[in-house]
């Protein structure tokens, strides 16, 4: 069976509970749309494009995502909206708010910049994708929020999943057991559905969907605190969190399998089971729609 190379992203995330938010050293909270978000894992990354231009993506996770995009990364007020090249984007229950269109915009303040990493302040109003609607984001503030490297991911010529990786023989989807989504408008049902938890990969939480009879595959990838709930993103700037749809393995261009757009949402993760649901689109332009997972054939990589 050919299987897709093996992808590894790492990330630095800081995790504590709601009790003790205010005393982590890294954090990001703001008031948005009337109530109080508050990350669990938050960073920041940057991007080279092929020009060797380079933005700056500050990340905070929940249950929610909120992403602020930098032209430059320095102590200074940047302006957020319509024709900046600083953008803001919030997802909630499956909702993408954006930064541009008619009553957004707003600031955001790098207040200082240090080897702990980047503090200020933000305040802004976003519009929903499709219905138009504007939030207000405001009371923002980020504290030494910690930088992750964003290298280039370079695949093997081989093609081969996680040395860790067990694929069993036979299907091993069950009603306790399974990972199914609509792709391109036809239904796609994994024969076998498993996930690889590493938490010396800084929590890295690989998920994986193969068909026996093409080795057809669906690879999600995020860093996931176990014992927690929340939603990635997929944007193309939004690492370390990606997902991936092969529909032949080894052929093609294996950039193109990459999604673009899209994001997945853990609902439940412990010891025992990870579920939750997700969509995303790839680079290739195939879509991935009402996609869902419950996965109880969990492995565990070296801790």
């Amino acid at each position: 069976m050919k299987h897709l190379p093996t992808l590894i992203l790492l990330s630095l995330f800081f995790v504590a509970c709601e009790s003790d938010i205010e005393r982590r050293s890294s954090f990001v909270q703001a008031e948005i749309d009337g109530s109080l978000f508050r990350s669990s894992t938050e960073m920041v990354v940057e991007n080279e494009s092929d020009l060797g231009l380079s933005t700056f993506v500050l990340e905070a996770s929940s249950s929610d995502v909120l992403n602020i995009k930098f032209s430059d990364l320095s102590p200074g007020v940047y302006e957020i909206g319509p024709g900046s090249d600083n953008q803001a984007t919030f997802r909630r229950d499956g909702q993408l708010f954006v930064s541009s269109g008619p009553g957004t915009g707003g600031v955001v303040e790098i207040e200082s910049i240090d080897s702990l990493g980047i503090s200020g302040n933000f305040n802004f109003e976003l519009r929903q994708s499709g219905s138009g609607r504007l939030i207000t984001v405001n009371k923002g503030v980020f504290n030494s929020v910690p930088f992750m490297e964003d290298e280039e991911v370079d695949l093997p010529d081989e093609d081969e999943l996680p040395d860790e990786l067990e694929i069993p023989e036979e299907s091993n989807t069950n009603d306790d057991n399974y990972l199914d989504v609509d792709i391109n408008g036809e239904f796609f049902e994994a024969d076998i559905a498993l996930a690889l938890y590493n938490n010396s990969m800084f929590n890295q939480l690989a998920i994986y969907g193969i068909k026996l009879n093409s080795s057809e595959q669906v690879i999600i990838n995020v860093i996931a605190p176990m014992n927690e709930s929340g939603s990635y993103s997929f944007e193309e700037e939004m690492v370390p969190h990606f997902a991936v749809y092969d529909p032949n393995p080894g052929e093609g261009d294996s950039l193109d399998m990459f999604a673009e757009t899209g994001f997945v949402t853990i609902e439940t993760f412990n010891e025992d089971v990870v579920i939750g649901f997700f969509e995303f689109t790839t680079e290739a332009g195939d879509v991935l729609t009402d996609g869902d997972f419950e996965i109880s054939e969990l492995q565990f990589g070296n801790d």
